[in-house]
């Protein structure tokens, strides 16, 4: 399915349930957001815990959204897979955003 803006870390997401491990995948980080701030969260990156806990099949995409976007001011734990470019393979890293505030138009 579709992608997913998530306003308070300023980033947009795909799930990709189907991917072994599941996890959300990070299609944008927008400039000035959160994850663009913080320089943790990079395009390309898929979430695979959230606050610790692991985004299975049995996670909903509207239960994953909640769980990212969360109270503004907050910070989110994540871990994620992220692409090595020099050994071509995946590693785990550990991540934490803090949420900003969002005025909606």
């Amino acid at each position: 399915g579709g992608v997913v803006s998530t306003d308070p870390l300023g980033i947009d997401i795909a799930f990709a349930i189907n991917l072994r491990p599941a996890g959300v995948f990070v299609t944008d980080v927008r400039a000035d957001g959160a994850a663009h701030r913080s320089g943790q969260l990079f395009k390309g990156d898929v979430i695979t815990r959230i606050d610790g806990r692991a985004l299975t099949s049995a996670v909903s995409k509207a239960d994953a959204a909640a769980m990212l976007l969360g109270p503004p001011g907050t910070e989110v734990a994540l871990e994620v897979l992220r692409p090595n470019s020099k050994s071509g393979n995946s590693e785990s890293v550990q991540v934490a955003v803090r949420r900003l505030f969002v005025a909606l138009a």
